[in-house]
């Protein structure tokens, strides 16, 4: 699955971006500090918001994880 939405975004769902969010929400200190349930519920969420915007808008680009109040806008625009 994941092969084919890098397909379907090429060159807008970068490996760069899933590598920061990584990094952000797999830090062994964000983990310690908020539990591995809600490092893992937090990508879940930045990586929908994400998938969202590259179907809103096809010329946008994401370079990292978004805020929390961009998370919560698009999720919430899409139902999620």
């Amino acid at each position: 699955p994941g092969i084919r939405l890098q397909e379907r975004y090429q060159y807008r769902l970068t490996n760069d971006l899933l590598l920061r969010e990584s990094n952000t929400y797999g830090d062994p200190r964000y983990v310690d500090a908020n539990g591995t349930d809600q490092a893992i519920q937090e990508v879940t969420r930045n990586l929908a918001a994400v998938l969202y915007g590259l179907q809103d808008d096809p010329i946008r680009r994401f370079a990292g994880p978004l805020s929390a109040e961009e998370v919560r806008a698009i999720l919430e625009k899409h139902g999620a």
